[in-house]
């Protein structure tokens, strides 16, 4: 159905991107209108993997808040703008332990601990992208107030994650810990021209 619609609209797949991993992720462009689409499918795979097909239905439109968050905390080479759309949200939404699905605009500390309870990788790369925004507050305008809300709400999150009980597997990982690395390096398509 997806393939059928891009193709209706005027998207190309990218066939050697999509050949390789077309049951997690489609690559499609409008070369006319000089746009890019990128399709992951149940599971959004890129430093780590998200499980977000069974998450689609909490919001109406869009991926929720939480696992908006997530897509932007699992990049392990983060830039600049990361940090910026990650400072946005967090400034822009409360962090609380448990959150029900009416609650749409607010950020799942529960989810976000207990996916990180079984992936040491994950909890790590999450604990570093975490810890590095407060050094960039400053560059971003943000009144003192602001900047004590987005980094009480990080200093909330990372202690939700930090007390969650962790898994046997987690704990075996843990005693590796960073002589081997624990996230991909997600696949830059070819774009098609």
């Amino acid at each position: 159905m997806i393939r059928k619609l891009l193709a209706d609209l005027g998207y190309q797949p990218n066939q050697r991107f999509n050949a390789l991993h077309g049951e997690t992720r489609l690559i499609y462009d409008d070369t006319v209108n000089g746009r890019s689409m990128d399709i992951f499918l149940e599971t959004f795979k890129m430093c780590h993997n998200l499980p977000i097909g069974k998450r689609l239905a909490l919001d109406e439109f869009t991926i929720s808040i939480t696992d908006l968050l997530l897509t932007k905390l699992q990049i392990v080479e983060t830039n600049e703008k990361d940090i910026r759309d990650l400072t946005a949200i967090l400034r822009d939404h409360e962090v609380e332990n448990t959150v029900t699905p009416s609650e749409r605009e607010v950020i799942d500390a529960g989810f976000i601990a207990s996916l990180c309870s079984n992936d040491w990788g994950l909890q790590r790369t999450i604990t570093i992208t975490l810890k590095k925004i407060p050094t960039y507050l400053s560059r971003y305008g943000l009144d003192p107030s602001s900047q004590q809300l987005v980094e009480a709400r990080i200093e909330k999150l990372l202690g939700e994650v930090d007390k969650a009980p962790k898994s046997l597997k987690w704990r075996l990982r843990d005693s590796i810990g960073e002589k081997k690395r624990w996230y991909e390096l997600p696949e830059v398509p070819i774009r098609t021209s």
